[in-house]
């Protein structure tokens, strides 16, 4: 049962620490009064996930409960005292974003006067049973239930009758009782964007080239970087290179390419299907990677500077009627030469170079790094068509991935284009989905392996 003044009910920041204590949450509110958060006895809470944060008014902290039945046990009910009778138009459930865990599926709602005789359900159905981990997604919703008609009471329970996994477990991020149609909590927000404050979104350079390709080429300055942040210099149809910064002082080199094979379990891949690694450079670490899709990946530390400008190659050519070899080179700026970092096989059915993109990429995503900025210069590109001509690319399609926040820009720059991401950012310099372009590349590189 949770136990808020009407006053705070729409508005509820914990201030202290709560104290578990028979079931009981207790927590000091701003005026000094307490809320009190009861759940049934059979659903104790799993934790710190005690049930005061599903009232905290803060999304991202959680109620999490785990029925001492078992997955057989099929109902868990939470409950607000609103402090005293009051007209009630409905509700906002929020479930918790990046995991479907204790997610609630069918739902009913009941009131009370007293806490003892209900009256209902006043609302039922199931909520939204949509889910994505990693990207806010339109098509995942929290739930504002608006009553047929408003209701009279001080108690207003939501009973979860099921949940997406039935693993004997509920949990919740916010459930607020609407006392005001006009204005009520989270009324202009959506689960999109409020997931899309974990990181900042990912910004893409999509360049004009050639339909296909035997090598691409780019230089990239990296202008601003936090720890999580990926500048991805040379994207292209099954495979990208680029450079890192992880976090305590370390940063490195990435090149990877995928299976063709789809899915995420990199040990359920065929072995005729898998990425075969061709090479390996001095001090690379070469080893398979899964979770978003699976492949051959490569990386070696390098301690790359803000300002440095760092040079990528990738290059590609048949091996075989059915596989391509794609090679990667990085420059080493402090030996002055190339360095292979190493070579893959994939099933391409050898096709060459398609799609040659570049991105900026937040994947620290702990809600604080979307605050940070993230910048790079991506310049002097050039492609090796099928012909066997250079080209330089001069203009790039500007697209992010799918968080709806709008703190990201791009635009042209000497030589070249810049990529930015993170709060504080504006969209001022080209329309996201617009053409970039950029007046001349710098000279075509003589040195390329």
């Amino acid at each position: 049962m949770f136990c808020l003044t009407r006053d705070n009910v729409l508005s509820l920041a914990v201030a202290a620490a709560m104290a578990l204590t028979g079931g009981c949450a207790v927590s000091a509110l701003k005026d000094g009064s307490k809320a009190v958060v009861v759940c049934e006895s059979n659903w104790p809470s799993l934790g710190k996930h005690l049930p005061g944060n599903a009232v905290d008014g803060d999304w991202r902290t959680a109620w999490r409960a785990k029925s001492a039945k078992g997955a057989s046990d099929a109902s868990c009910a939470l409950t607000l005292d609103l402090g005293g009778r009051a007209k009630i138009f409905g509700f906002v459930y929020i479930p918790v974003p990046y995991s479907d865990a204790g997610r609630i599926g069918d739902y009913r709602i009941d009131v009370s006067d007293d806490g003892k005789k209900w009256t209902g359900p006043v609302a039922s159905g199931k909520f939204p049973s949509y889910f994505s981990r990693y990207w806010p997604d339109r098509k995942e919703k929290m739930s504002k239930v608006l009553f047929g008609e408003p209701v009279t009471a001080r108690y207003l329970k939501l009973t979860a009758l099921s949940t997406l996994k039935k693993n004997g477990t509920v949990a919740l991020a916010e459930f607020r009782a609407i006392l005001d149609p006009a204005d009520y909590p989270w009324k202009k927000e959506t689960l999109a964007r409020l997931k899309g404050t974990r990181m900042a979104p990912s910004v893409h350079l999509w360049y004009k080239t050639p339909r296909t390709s035997k090598a691409y080429y780019v230089e990239v300055i990296v202008k601003r970087s936090v720890p999580g942040s990926y500048f991805m210099a040379v994207g292209f149809a099954g495979g990208y290179f680029g450079i890192q910064e992880l976090g305590k002082g370390k940063k490195r080199v990435l090149f990877s390419v995928w299976d063709s094979h789809k899915g995420n379990n990199p040990k359920a891949v065929p072995q005729d299907v898998r990425v075969k690694n061709l090479f390996r450079g001095e001090g690379v670490t070469v080893r398979r990677f899964g979770g978003e899709g699976t492949g051959g990946q490569s990386f070696f530390p390098y301690d790359w500077k803000i300002g440095e400008r760092c040079r990528f190659l990738v290059k590609a050519e048949p091996d075989g009627a059915e596989r391509t070899a794609y090679a990667a080179y990085f420059y080493l700026n402090n030996e002055k030469r190339w360095k292979e970092v190493a070579a893959f096989s994939t099933s391409a059915k050898g096709k060459r170079l398609r799609g040659f993109y570049s991105f900026v990429e937040d994947f620290k995503r702990d809600f604080k790094s979307f605050e940070r900025i993230r910048k790079a210069e991506f310049l002097n590109v050039w492609t090796l068509g099928g012909d066997g001509k250079w080209r330089p690319s001069l203009s790039a399609r500007f697209s992010r991935d799918g968080n709806p926040n709008v703190n990201i820009d791009a635009g042209p720059v000497e030589n070249g284009f810049f990529l930015e991401s993170g709060d504080g950012t504006e969209n001022k310099t080209v329309k996201l989905g617009s053409w970039v372009k950029t007046e001349k590349a710098g000279p075509r590189p003589e040195d390329l392996p």
